[in-house]
C-alpha cells in the first residue's frame, strides 16, 4: 500500500496490554518528516517512530539513533511494549535502537501508519501485530523471514 499524506487508523484494535507491531517501511521521499507509526490520543501521550526530516529515527519525543536511513530503502521496524514493566524498545533490521517508558494511552487509544498532517510519504508492508511483547529473538527471527 502507498500512503501519502494519509493514515490508515487501528483505532478499533483497542490494545490495552503487552503488543508488538512489526513492518517494514520505505520512505520515497528523504528529508521530509514521516510519521511512520503512531499510538496514542488526543490527550498528547502517544508512542511513535517517525523518520525525521535530518533522515535519523525517532521515538517517541527523543532521538533514538544517531544513525541516518536512506529514502528508497526498505528497513524492518519493530515496537514490543512491555505492560508489566512499562518498557517500549524498538528495533531497526533486528537490532534493539532504543528502550524508553511508555507512557499510557489507554483504550481510548488508536494506531496508524501515517497520522494527521504529517503522514508518511512512502511504503508499508509485511504488518504484523502480536498481543504480547516480543523477545529481542523473536524479533531478529522476524526480521531474518
Amino acid at each position: 500500500q502507498t500512503a501519502s499524506q494519509t493514515s490508515t487508523s487501528y483505532g478499533s484494535m483497542n490494545i490495552t496490554g503487552s503488543y508488538s507491531i512489526s513492518f517494514y517501511f520505505k520512505a520515497t521521499v528523504g528529508s521530509k518528516r514521516n510519521l511512520i507509526w503512531y499510538h496514542g490520543n488526543n490527550n498528547g501521550y502517544n508512542n511513535q517512530i517517525e523518520l525525521g526530516s535530518d533522515n535519523r529515527l525517532y521515538f517517541g519525543a527523543g532521538t533514538i539513533t544517531s544513525q541516518t536511513y536512506s529514502a528508497n530503502a526498505w528497513y524492518h521496524i519493530t515496537a514490543s511494549f512491555n505492560s508489566s514493566n512499562g518498557l517500549i524498545t524498538a528495533y531497526v533490521n533486528g537490532q534493539p535502537i532504543g528502550t524508553r517508558t511508555a507512557p499510557t494511552v489507554g483504550p481510548d487509544s488508536s494506531q496508524c501508519f501515517g497520522h494527521g498532517s504529517v503522514g508518511l510519504t512512502g511504503y508499508i508492508d509485511q504488518v504484523r501485530i502480536f498481543d504480547r511483547a516480543l523477545d529481542s529473538g523473536e524479533v531478529t527471527q522476524l526480521y531474518n523471514e
